[in-house]
């Protein structure tokens, strides 16, 4: 072969115009929502996952990405799909963790700035909403206004 022929060769001409820059051959994405009742929806996760092929060398890389998204109350949601996501039942913060909540005792949940802790005899920790809250509060009143004995 001549010179001459390469430049006439179409095969061997398009050889030298091949980059190496890497060709995605794949590509797959996982995305976690949470849809709520209301219709609205928050993605919480996304996985992503890229192959790579080097036209050059025949090379492929493996790309698995993961974003991790920051919840209502600043935590990290290291398991998207897996860990308990919750909305308030009083002011509606929604996307909040385990950590930001707490349980009425008629078992709504709630942010820390709207429950109300109060302790039971024995000094432990009860949690309850505003209107729980009340009753219990005029419930324990009466009761101590009934212990009071009156002696002559």
């Amino acid at each position: 072969m001549t010179a001459g022929n390469d430049q006439n060769n179409p095969y061997l001409s398009q050889q030298a115009s091949v980059q190496s820059a890497p060709v995605v051959e794949s590509s797959d994405e996982q995305r976690m929502i949470i849809a709520d009742q209301d219709g609205e929806r928050h993605l919480v996760g996304v996985v992503q996952e890229v192959v790579l092929l080097n036209p050059a060398t025949g090379e492929r890389r493996f790309i698995r990405s993961q974003y991790l998204i920051r919840s209502e109350d600043g935590r990290l949601m290291l398991n998207p799909g897996k860990e308990q996501i919750y909305n308030c039942s009083t002011c509606g913060r929604k996307g909040l963790t385990q950590f930001s909540i707490h349980f009425c005792v008629c078992q709504t949940v709630h942010c820390l700035n709207c429950i109300h802790e109060l302790q039971d005899e024995q000094g432990n920790p009860l949690y309850f909403c505003k209107p729980c809250f009340r009753k219990e509060r005029i419930r324990r009143f009466f009761r101590w206004l009934f212990s009071i004995r009156i002696e002559a």
